[in-house]
């Protein structure tokens, strides 16, 4: 297991992604990323695509394709909300 200290918390990335050979480095550090983020009393983060594109230097298509993926393999859930018209996504890490 190994430990990533986030600006926000502390993330954890298991032995079982990082031997993933179908996953992305990006997208093994985007789970590490989210599980730091998620680490609070709702277990889910709103944080948006353009934040983490900003974040990792990464295009926002490259932010959505990897969530997509990672909600298709199991690794995250994702739910979506509309809040005065507005839609609001929480995501959280399946652990």
């Amino acid at each position: 297991m190994t430990i990533i200290r986030s600006a926000v918390g502390l993330g954890i990335l298991t032995k079982e992604v990082r031997i993933r050979k179908d996953l992305t480095f990006f997208e093994k550090i985007l789970i590490c990323e989210l599980d730091s983020l998620t680490n609070n009393v709702e277990g889910s983060t709103d944080i948006s695509n353009e934040e983490l594109s900003e974040l990792y230097g990464v295009s926002e298509s490259t932010v959505k394709r990897s969530i997509k993926k990672l909600e298709k393999l199991g690794f995250i859930e994702r739910e979506v909300e509309n809040v005065n018209y507005i839609n609001r996504r929480k995501i959280t890490v399946k652990r």
